[in-house]
């Protein structure tokens, strides 16, 4: 919540505040001899989550980002990491979003088959406006999945590839943004960079952003 006060401060735009999921902070911590397993712990920091979510909302957050890029560790599989994620957004009123993240490390994924057919069944169970989902790095792969499992949820499509270091041409993103128009509504999609731009050098990530809105304007004048 500090941190967004602070941000506010700078600019009047919208923001979006993120945070990791528990799953994924349970991940890097070790339950020795006090948790049973990482899922136990991943429990354990979800009131924590649930009242830091609370605080940002009350400091004027209208728009709260869960980046999860572990939901296949909980024990009880994805619904267990249905249930998760969703007790940390109870009462919490703001629009939600949730990153299915392949990991962005050093520029590189987590991990070499990057799909989220497993978890798309259970799209429609989690307590979310948004889906942010990577799909320019995976030569949009799997998009099509969303017809099926999107329902009544926005889909945040990645068209900009962060792990990668050229910059894409303008009409490559735009066939990115009519792939995704064939499987989900205009007034569903929105657009985004695969990830963040951590790993990015600042001046390729800007004419990253220039692109994707340049193409997104060039498709928004063909469909009117």
């Amino acid at each position: 919540a500090e941190e967004f006060r602070y941000a506010r401060t700078l600019t009047d735009k919208p923001l979006i505040s993120p945070i990791q999921s528990p799953v994924t902070q349970a991940f890097r911590i070790d339950p020795g001899t006090v948790y049973k397993n990482k899922t136990e712990i991943a429990w354990a920091l979800v009131p924590f989550i649930n009242q830091e979510l609370k605080d940002v909302v009350a400091a004027g957050c209208t728009h709260v980002q869960f980046d999860e890029p572990a939901y296949w560790i909980a024990d009880g599989g994805p619904e267990e990491m249905v249930e998760i994620f969703n007790a940390c957004v109870e009462g919490v009123e703001a629009t939600i979003g949730f990153h299915l993240c392949f990991g962005n490390f050093r520029g590189r994924p987590a991990t070499s088959h990057r799909s989220f057919a497993v978890f798309a069944p259970h799209f429609k169970d989690l307590h979310v406006d948004v889906l942010h989902i990577e799909f320019a790095n995976r030569n949009m792969y799997e998009v099509e999945l969303w017809e099926q499992y999107g329902g009544d949820k926005i889909l945040c499509a990645g068209v900009i590839d962060v792990k990668g270091r050229s910059l894409e041409p303008v009409d490559v993103v735009a066939d990115r943004i009519r792939t995704c128009l064939r499987h989900c509504a205009p007034d569903k999609l929105w657009l985004a960079p695969d990830c963040g731009f951590s790993q990015t050098p600042r001046f390729l990530a800007n004419e990253k952003m220039r692109v994707m809105v340049e193409a997104a304007a060039m498709v928004r004048s063909e469909i009117g």
